[in-house]
């Protein structure tokens, strides 16, 4: 290995894992990041992905020898063949491989919390350490995700206790957490693209308290016009629209 790798490697620092009582976390912040970092650094190979490839080094057999007595009253020696000089062999050959799994899991080690240290109890390479956190932390993740999700989708805005900009403060607030706690399930990116569906959406946040409901049957009727003659609606053309026929721009 050269000594420009081990420069490199010395400097590298993850994203410390960190957590509160009520059972938040940042693992989803820490994956990310650390596949990139590990990745960047020809590491992540160590770790996991289509090039993890470690080596194949056999359990190791102690040679050994016994005195024992048969069922006749004969005492004779008994040897156990080991396979020592098989698996000397395999490390050797893999000693460059074995040096460098041993670094990427000191690496990852130092993100782990002190209080989460046992889980390095039986991790030896860093597969093992890495398996270790997701089963760990991706529970408690997944569970925190479903329940903000449930509030993203039952927040809804327009009504008599929060009006608009601490509607849309709080949804963002509420995305943002979600984005950490697990970000596979968090891009919106596809619904943003289908205005369509993203419209249908605000339709259904909407409540019909005070002048909402002008908001809302305006936006369902532009939606329906819009799936009718197969042409996407933009959100600077319903705004334009609306303000044309109301005299107001939503949300003002």
């Amino acid at each position: 290995m050269s000594n420009q790798n081990e420069k490199e490697w010395g400097k590298l620092k993850l994203t410390p894992i960190t957590g509160s009582d009520d059972g938040s976390n940042n693992y989803a912040e820490f994956k990310q990041k650390a596949k990139l970092k590990l990745d960047a650094a020809k590491m992540w190979k160590y770790v996991d992905g289509p090039e993890y490839k470690p080596p194949n080094i056999p359990a190791l057999i102690v040679s050994e020898s016994k005195t024992g007595v048969t069922d006749d009253g004969i005492t004779m020696q008994f040897h156990t063949i080991g396979n020592e000089v098989e698996v000397n062999v395999a490390r050797k050959a893999a000693e460059e491989w074995l040096d460098a799994d041993k670094k990427t899991l000191a690496i990852i080690a130092e993100a782990v919390p002190s209080r989460r240290l046992y889980l390095l109890r039986d991790c030896s390479s860093a597969n093992d350490l890495w398996t270790a956190l997701k089963n760990h932390y991706e529970p408690g993740s997944t569970l925190m995700a479903v329940s903000i999700r449930t509030k993203l989708m039952g927040f809804k805005c327009g009504t008599e206790k929060h009006d608009m900009v601490h509607w849309r403060e709080t949804m963002v607030q509420l995305y943002h957490r979600l984005s950490d706690a697990d970000p596979e399930t968090a891009h919106m990116a596809d619904l943003l693209r289908n205005i369509w569906a993203f419209a249908r959406l605000l339709v259904t946040l909407m409540t019909d308290a005070g002048e909402w409901h002008f908001c809302r049957d305006d936006l369902r009727n532009k939606v329906r016009e819009s799936t009718a003659v197969r042409k996407p609606m933009s959100s600077s053309s319903y705004t334009h629209n609306y303000a044309q026929d109301t005299g107001k721009v939503p949300g003002v």
